[in-house]
């Protein structure tokens, strides 16, 4: 079912406690079981709320390559981002503006 994967395709994660965080992940390459995610940089821009709004900057790679293992709920794929039980997932990013929240 990787098939639905394509190298260049943008995935997203949301994590954080008392605030939302998100990173934006390029997919670099897929197998029939794994994607190789790189984190990309992003855009944002603050609302003055203790928050804002951001997208992601394809191409602009940050860090080393992660090589994760496909997962599916629900008919979609994601990706553990880590080894942990709560461990930050990255989904694809359906391309809207994504808000952000910030604390202290």
């Amino acid at each position: 079912m990787t098939d639905k994967i394509n190298p260049g395709d943008i995935w997203r994660s949301m994590w954080g406690h008392d605030q939302t965080n998100i990173d934006f992940y390029e997919v670099l390459r897929v197998t029939k079981t794994t994607v190789t995610l790189v984190k990309i940089e992003q855009f944002r821009k603050s609302d003055g709320d203790m928050g804002g709004y951001t997208k992601p900057i394809a191409g602009a790679h940050v860090g080393d390559p992660m090589r994760r293992k496909v997962q599916w709920y629900d008919g979609k794929p994601f990706a553990k981002l880590a080894n942990y039980s709560m461990a930050p997932i990255a989904r694809p990013y359906d391309g809207r503006v994504m808000h952000y929240t910030t604390y202290a």
